[in-house]
Parts: structure tokens; sequence; C-alpha cells
């Protein structure tokens, strides 16, 4: 029997009025007005900054862990009954809602998800037992609205590996693995089979604190970590083509008790999960 996913949709932001309508903001004073001038968001040459509006992304309670590709589609994982169950939204779903469902074992659950940025495949670690706990390649079929497992990687392994990025754009992806004996280790693959490349120690990322964001392009991570063996804080690297190891970080201007960053490809957004809830800020 497949597994059931419940597809919930972020209205605000997909359909575009998230300018107006917040649940919370960092200051409620503020008002929001239509700038259709303004210049398109941007990575610069140092650390993004975001305006202090918080906008939130549609989630149902009780969720642990979730993941948003950079067209729009938001997966999480949420524990409504005593097994965690897997959300997403589909953008463009008139009705906000849409029932799928997954092939994957019906004899375990969903532990963490990291989904790429064409919004139709995922990374999914599912734990069935001590001996049986990877992550699983699963990809959407449009025609169906099935999610369909492509079976475990094993080039991944959760009881070493610690948290995982988002993977990058396709056909050819890298995902970053990272632990704390290791440190970074980044894969490259066609999202099933995957060659693990030289691992090293970064010291703009001495330790991380939660699953983290790599940008579509690759060039681009964030991350709740420590710098040399500091204090946690969120912070932002930055390459310049996608052979080069991230080394150096610098400091966001956002809490560092936020978790699970995630970055749009052009600086433009911001989302993380905190206030139990999944929130996003815009340059």
């Amino acid at each position: 029997m497949a597994l059931v996913l419940t597809v919930l949709v972020g209205c605000n932001w997909i359909y575009g009025n998230d300018r107006v309508s917040t649940t919370q903001t960092r200051n409620p004073d503020a008002q929001f007005f239509d700038a259709p001038l303004d210049a398109p968001p941007m990575c610069g040459s140092g650390a993004p900054a975001f305006k202090q509006e918080l906008f939130e992304v549609i989630v149902p309670n009780n969720c642990q862990h979730f993941s948003v590709s950079e067209n729009g589609v938001v997966v999480a994982i949420c524990q409504p009954t005593s097994f965690m169950t897997l959300y997403t939204a589909t953008v463009g779903d008139s009705n906000g809602l849409a029932m799928m469902t997954s092939d994957l074992p019906t004899d375990g659950q969903p532990v963490a998800i990291r989904i790429a940025p064409e919004g139709d495949f995922a990374l999914v670690q599912w734990f069935r037992s001590f001996n049986d706990d990877f992550y699983h390649a699963v990809r959407l079929d449009p025609a169906t609205n099935v999610w369909h497992d492509l079976g475990p990687i094993t080039a991944i392994d959760p009881h070493t590996t610690a948290f995982i990025s988002t993977p990058t754009r396709g056909p050819t992806r890298h995902v970053i693995a990272w632990s704390l004996i290791s440190g970074f280790t980044e894969l490259i693959g066609d999202g099933v089979d995957w060659t693990a490349q030289p691992s090293y120690i970064s010291a703009g990322f001495s330790s991380i604190n939660n699953a983290f964001g790599l940008t579509a392009d690759g060039l681009r991570i964030v991350a709740i970590a420590a710098e040399g063996g500091g204090i946690p804080s969120a912070r932002y690297g930055s390459r310049t083509d996608m052979s080069q190891p991230f080394m150096t970080s610098t400091p966001l201007a956002e809490p560092a008790s936020i978790l699970e960053p995630y970055l749009t490809e052009d600086c433009g957004k911001f989302f993380f999960f905190g206030l139990d809830r999944v929130l996003y800020v815009k340059q």
C-alpha cells in the first residue's frame, strides 16, 4: 500500500500576494508597497542582506523538517499521528490541497528530506531499521502524481553523515554531506548514482547544527554553523566554480536559533524553520 502524501500549498508565496498577507512580522507597523521599479534581487560580492518582514509558507502543525525547491515546491516531514508523514506543495494548484502517493516502503518512515531545484526530485532519509536506514532518491511522475522510489543511495551513510545539503540542479547534481569527523564531502551524480569527492575540513563551517542549503547552481551555501570552533550562527559561503571547496564563511544578520536554512539562487529569498513555522525573508 502506497504511503499517502498530503499536498500543502503556501498560497501567499506561490500566488504572489505574500507582500500583504503575512501571519507575523518582525516590524508589525511596517507597510508594504508594490515596487515594480525595484531592481531584481541578485547575489553580490558579500553576504546577502534581507528586509525585516517575515513571510510564512503554510504547512501542517507538528512539522520537524522541510525543504524548498527553486520553483516553489515545498516538502515537509510532519507528525500528525504517531508516524512521520511527508507533506508537499504543488505550485499552481488552485485548491491549495491535493493528494499524492509514494511507493516508498510502507514499513518505514521519513527522517529527513531535501528537494532539488526542479521540484520533482528529492532525497529522503527513509528509516526502516538500523540496518535499513538509507537516503532514497524519489522522483515525481507528473502523469500519475506519484513519487517513485528510485532506490537507496549507498554513497550517503546516515550513520556517519549528520546532515546533507539540498541537491543542485540536474542533470549532473551535487550534494554536500557533513559529518563531525570528516567535515564536508561533496558527491556528484545523476541523482541515483553518486561519486564522493575527497572530504575536507572547512574553517568557515567548523560545525553544522542542522540540514543546510546549497543553491541550485552549487555556488553558495547557507548553514547554522560555527567558524573555527566558535559559537554557531547563521553563516554564508560562496565559491566561483563547483570544483572549489567552501572554506570561508560570513555571518548573516539572522538568528542562530533558526533551522534548515535555504537560499534561492538569486539570493532573493532566505527560507528557514523557526517559531514552529516555515518562514522566509526577502532581499
